[in-house]
């Protein structure tokens, strides 16, 4: 049997063509939302070969919480819009176990305060 391959999420803020910071209002005066990327990573190329899909599950307050990649070339990512930071939990499937890898990574992302460094969307 060989050895249970390491795994990790890592995550940034999505920025536009021009290199801002990505946000979007919801309401008038509401929380501003940033787009967040989420994917899978390894230092093991043969171990990233092995994974079949990966399952997201973000916070409680999303609707549609359970989110789901199958796409090995861009690492299994997903994307979202969040104004918070929370635990993100992830099952990574590969291709000869039966049971899942669970993993938890907590959300961050640091946002710099100058004005400039962002762009408001309209349409998410």
């Amino acid at each position: 049997m060989s050895a249970q391959p390491r795994f990790w999420l890592r995550n940034s803020v999505i920025k536009n063509p021009e290199g801002k910071i990505k946000f979007w209002r919801p309401t008038p005066g509401g929380y501003e939302h940033y787009h967040i990327g989420v994917w899978l990573e390894s230092s093991d190329i043969a171990a990233l070969q092995r994974v079949s899909r990966v399952e997201y599950e973000l916070h409680g307050t999303f609707k549609n919480r359970i989110r789901q990649s199958r796409n090995a070339a861009n690492n299994f990512s997903i994307t979202f819009w969040s104004w918070g930071t929370f635990v993100i939990k992830a099952k990574v499937y590969l291709l000869d176990q039966d049971e899942p890898m669970l993993l938890d990574h907590q959300l961050e992302y640091d946002l710099p305060a100058e004005d400039s460094a962002y762009a408001e969307v309209s349409d998410t």
